[in-house]
């Protein structure tokens, strides 16, 4: 698909729940980008965990997300993490995101 003018300063993370997408190491990892650019953001795909009833109820995870949103606010990054709602049609939001990143680690 053909990028949009300016994806080369967007990160995407495709989905942000459960916690193993470590949305944290994308948040730090952004941290450095933006201290090099400040025009990098990072954008966030997928359904939060307020849109899962059954991961909300998990208190390990609310306790990560809970954290990530501190480190978020503590690294003046507000302006710069974008969450979006999940699509069935990621192409078009592909369409923006010049490096996609996935963790998937413990």
């Amino acid at each position: 698909t053909d990028k949009l003018p300016g994806s080369e300063f967007n990160i995407g993370l495709m989905g942000l729940v459960p916690m193993i997408k470590r949305l944290d190491i994308a948040v730090d990892i952004l941290k450095i980008m933006v201290a090099k650019d400040s025009r990098f953001k990072l954008f966030v795909l997928g359904k939060s965990i307020d849109d899962l009833p059954w991961l909300k109820k998990n208190t390990e995870e609310t306790d990560f997300f809970n954290m990530v949103n501190k480190k978020i606010k503590d690294y003046n990054l507000s302006e710069h993490v974008i969450f979006e709602k999940y699509t069935d049609n990621p192409e078009i939001w592909m369409q923006k995101i010049g490096h996609l990143i996935e963790m998937n680690v413990n």
